[in-house]
């Protein structure tokens, strides 16, 4: 990581985190650059979901945002994107309507949109046929948009099978 850091912390970069919600306050209002929660849902804030508020810390915290320590880039700016509804749960709907979200966005630079939520998969195959899915359509159209590259999370969930690969 330095020595990727002594090319670049991020700057003029936009880091979009997909994910459950987020604690406030771990992204100063200074690099936020936007927010998309889904329909009856307040905001992307939900400091009792981890995970959200991990995968964004670990992508981009600052120091300078007070924080202890730095992400990967932490001086990049971030958009916020709740997947989860108001009862928790991952939903395909808010996901589809997150991306729409991000397609409508000019972050005045590359952004890196990062996954880390999983899919069902028993016996390593996806209880949906995901890959003929209509995500999948929306996934292709937006990173062939250019300045758009998505990064999606290994092994991030099974539990309809009982277990977590990555636990």
């Amino acid at each position: 990581l330095r020595d990727a850091w002594e090319v670049t912390k991020g700057e003029n970069a936009t880091v979009v985190i997909f994910d459950t919600g987020f604690a406030p306050g771990l992204i100063s209002n200074g690099r936020l650059a936007g927010t998309f929660s889904g329909e009856g849902v307040d905001d992307v804030y939900a400091p009792a979901e981890g995970h959200g508020t991990m995968t964004a810390g670990a992508a981009a915290a600052s120091k300078e945002d007070g924080l202890p320590f730095n992400g990967a880039a932490p001086g990049a700016d971030v958009a916020l994107v709740r997947i989860t509804d108001e009862k928790g749960q991952i939903r395909q709907d808010i996901i589809a309507n997150g991306w729409d979200w991000v397609m409508d966005q000019d972050f005045g630079g590359p952004a890196v949109v990062n996954h880390s939520y999983g899919t069902p998969l028993c016996s390593g195959r996806p209880k949906q046929k995901f890959c003929d899915s209509p995500m999948i359509d929306v996934i292709k159209a937006a990173n062939s948009r250019a300045g758009i590259t998505s990064v999606y999370a290994a092994g991030n969930e099974a539990m309809q099978c009982g277990h977590r690969p990555s636990g």
